[in-house]
């Protein structure tokens, strides 16, 4: 999954605009950002790549990139 790929399927979940997340933001400051969308998003990235992402890990983010990057091979 790229880092396009991650954040159209992130503004999906959060119902945001195309196009108007880049890596950037907090996570505290997205909208809709909930245990419901944390739960999406791991579906979609076990669904769309190798990676898998807990609720521990994801805890540790503080922006959409850091959440990316847990999906990174190593």
């Amino acid at each position: 999954m790229d880092h396009s790929e991650f954040l159209r399927a992130l503004e999906e979940i959060v119902e945001a605009p195309a196009g108007s997340i880049n890596g950037s933001e907090t996570l505290e400051n997205l909208g809709n950002w909930d245990s419901v969308a944390m739960m999406s998003l791991m579906g979609v990235v076990a669904e769309r790549s190798e990676a898998r992402l807990s609720p521990r890990r994801m805890a540790g983010c503080t922006t959409v990139d850091d959440i990316f990057h847990l999906i990174q091979p190593a």
